[in-house]
């Protein structure tokens, strides 16, 4: 499901996440022969990886929390080189403008099945 869009036969994923139970989640989501997922608990062990690891999509959750002006905005011109697909989710509205080519805005979070 996930390789129809991507050239390689398999695909790289990184997760950029600070939680063990997102982790854990895409681990299991993720469980594919097809599909290679690493992860990174830091915005800063994630862009030491990109380089390393060459993904075809990198998912970050808040990637600037905890970082500087100065920090964020490296944060920016390391991310606007690479080149696969980048997703991400962030309250911070310089990096959004900076990195955004489509936003998605959710302004209610459906808890269950039954809130639908």
């Amino acid at each position: 499901m996930l390789r129809d869009g991507l050239e390689n036969p398999m695909s790289k994923l990184l997760l950029i996440d600070d939680e063990a139970d997102v982790q854990y989640s895409f681990r299991r989501i993720f469980d594919s022969p097809e599909v290679e997922l690493s992860t990174a608990s830091s915005g800063e062990e994630g862009l030491a990886l990109i380089p390393k690891l060459k993904p075809d999509l990198v998912l970050m959750d808040e990637p600037t929390t905890h970082l500087d002006i100065g920090s964020i905005d490296a944060l920016i011109a390391a991310l606007q080189q690479f080149e696969g697909t980048l997703i991400f989710i962030s309250h911070d509205v310089h990096f959004i403008r900076a990195m955004a080519k489509t936003v998605l805005h959710w302004d209610r979070i459906v808890e269950s099945s039954s809130d639908v």
